[in-house]
């Protein structure tokens, strides 16, 4: 159905989410993101916010459709639409949408965009740092860590001298267990320099995980204001995360705009023989290998 979304739309969205607004707990958590300015643009409503201490702008578009009708009707009254579209950017926030999303430079900012990174559903990756709050309960699965004979010494050090910014953990994601399958760490060099210290996984497991972890841990990083993320990890996958070589190693510029979403769903397609299928109760028929350091860096401070 035709229909724009034109400033009376961006007008009802300030009135409802006024510039200096907190938003994106997606009604279950602390906000992280500030709004910054809101303005109609070509049938849309372009909301440009910060998040934590991430050193760029961002931005999302938001059209005429509302996410919550069953029918593909624009939503005509502005405010309305309005409320529709200001719950359903804070749920996206709140659900890993600055992770996710693509980016396009526009301006001042950062536009977040389709497509989404190609999640592989077979693993879960979570973080735990100090930045969201959760640094409590996590650190309970260190000892895990060290059961199943990854290497962890690295991990503490960093934890102990307050340099470590976030431990990214993979697991599979099976109802029968989450083993764990790999993990990665990054740490604080200078203000604006982050270092991704280490990355160890299973041997066996597909490159998916890899990315995941490393990609985790250099989002954490700029969210705490890192504008590069430095390493001398040995992995040629991670060119699709846009680390771009150097004379000292690789370096990922977090304003994210090199990262290869194709390239990431090339790289889960080619792995989906991993599993060898599931069975009925949804176990994987794994095929463990021993902990293996896929990638490992010096420290690289000093």
């Amino acid at each position: 159905m035709s229909g724009s979304v034109g400033e009376a739309h961006a007008a009802a969205f300030r009135a409802l989410v006024p510039v200096g607004s907190r938003i994106g707990g997606g009604g279950l958590g602390d906000a992280f993101a500030t709004v910054l300015d809101i303005s109609a643009r070509e049938q849309q409503v372009l909301v440009t916010f910060s998040w934590m201490a991430y050193p760029h702008r961002l931005a999302h578009a938001l059209g005429p459709h509302s996410e919550y009708r069953d029918d593909d009707a624009v939503v005509a009254h502005p405010a309305e639409w309005a409320e529709d579209a200001a719950t359903w950017l804070d749920e996206q926030l709140g659900t890993g949408l600055v992770f996710r999303a693509a980016r396009q430079a526009r301006g001042d900012a950062l536009e977040l965009v389709e497509p989404d990174w190609p999640f592989d559903s077979r693993f879960y990756v979570s973080s735990v740092d100090s930045l969201t709050g959760n640094d409590g309960n996590g650190w309970t699965s260190l000892n895990t860590f060290d059961e199943q004979g990854f290497d962890t010494a690295m991990l503490r050090s960093l934890r102990a001298d307050g340099s470590l910014i976030s431990w990214e953990r993979a697991s599979v994601d099976d109802l029968h267990g989450s083993r764990w399958v790999g993990h990665a760490g990054v740490a604080a060099i200078d203000a604006e320099t982050a270092g991704l210290v280490f990355c160890q996984t299973l041997s066996g497991v597909p490159d998916t995980v890899l990315l995941e972890l490393c990609l985790g841990a250099a989002h954490q990083a700029s969210w705490r204001g890192a504008r590069r993320v430095v390493t001398d990890l040995e992995a040629p996958v991670l060119d699709v995360l846009g680390f771009r070589r150097t004379e000292h190693g690789r370096e990922l510029d977090t304003r994210f705009l090199d990262v290869d979403h194709s390239a990431a769903a090339r790289v889960l397609d080619e792995s989906r023989d991993w599993s060898g299928g599931s069975r009925g109760e949804g176990r994987f028929r794994r095929r463990w290998g021993r902990p293996t350091t896929a990638v490992t860096a010096r420290r690289l401070r000093g």
